[in-house]
């Protein structure tokens, strides 16, 4: 990620990358010191090491943030008027009164 930050010319201001998740297990899971993760797929234990080694030296944060909070459901989701209403005030898009 830092890389593709680098080659954008992108620069971050409190130099650490903070990803919300709505999944309080996952968050356990990256937070622990020891994971009681188990899998056969060797691909996920590498990316699970990863993430606590990142979250460990304070590159990345990771907070819990509700599911009706996250901003990325209304890209991702059918969401009726009212929830699509929320969603573009989210994203600052509502009109002026």
């Amino acid at each position: 990620m830092s890389r593709l930050l680098n080659e954008l010319t992108v620069q971050l201001d409190n130099h650490h990358i903070t990803i919300q998740c709505d999944n309080k297990q996952t968050i356990r899971l990256v937070k622990a010191e020891i994971a009681t993760f188990r899998t056969k797929l060797r691909r996920v234990d590498i990316q699970n090491h990863w993430l606590q080694q990142e979250v460990n030296h304070g590159k990345i944060k990771i907070e819990y943030t509700p599911s009706k909070s996250m901003v990325a459901d209304g890209l991702t989701k059918a969401l009726n008027y009212s929830l699509h209403q929320g969603f573009l005030s989210q994203l600052g898009l509502t009109e002026p009164p």
